[in-house]
């Protein structure tokens, strides 16, 4: 009955982490897969066009993107997919209660805010234009002298 009970708290625990949004995959210190869920081995198949075996390989797959994945200049770690998404990688030592260390390799789904960022870029480089304008208008009308005072003489209007 223990058993069961055992097994059964792992697979809840396994098919939520599966549910996760973000990838995420655990390495033991030589690489080799501890735990990893299904985004993140879709995630492989994007980058490596199979399976993720080691954390080397996926490691050689960011350094050098095969054909449809762009690495993101303005943004460290983040790539645009062949589908369009843009994520950010993210590798950090994580050690558990027993003292065991693991690397813990992460991606964000960060597409959205990679669009809102590029649409206030966008945003930003209209109104530097539309202020620029403005002050060339404004220099000209400096230059200019002001209107001289209004000296017409009307003949006065009878009722």
């Amino acid at each position: 009955m223990m058993y069961k009970l055992k097994r059964f708290r792992f697979n809840a625990i396994k098919e939520s982490f599966d549910q996760l949004p973000t990838a995420v995959c655990f390495f033991d210190r030589d690489g080799g897969i501890v735990l990893c869920n299904r985004q993140m081995y879709r995630l492989s198949q994007q980058l490596l066009r199979s399976d993720l075996q080691y954390m080397g390989e996926l490691e050689e797959a960011l350094a050098a993107p095969p054909e449809g994945v762009t690495p993101l200049e303005k943004m460290e770690n983040t790539y645009r997919l062949s589908d369009g998404t843009v994520w950010k990688f993210e590798k950090t030592d994580v050690t558990d209660r027993y003292g065991t260390s693991y690397i813990q390799l992460t991606a964000a789904d960060v597409t959205a805010l990679h669009w809102a960022l590029a649409q206030l870029a966008e945003d930003n480089r209209a109104l530097e234009r539309d202020a620029e304008r403005m002050r060339r208008l404004s220099g000209r009308r400096s230059s200019l002298l002001p209107n001289p005072p209004c000296t017409t003489v009307w003949p006065p209007v009878s009722p």
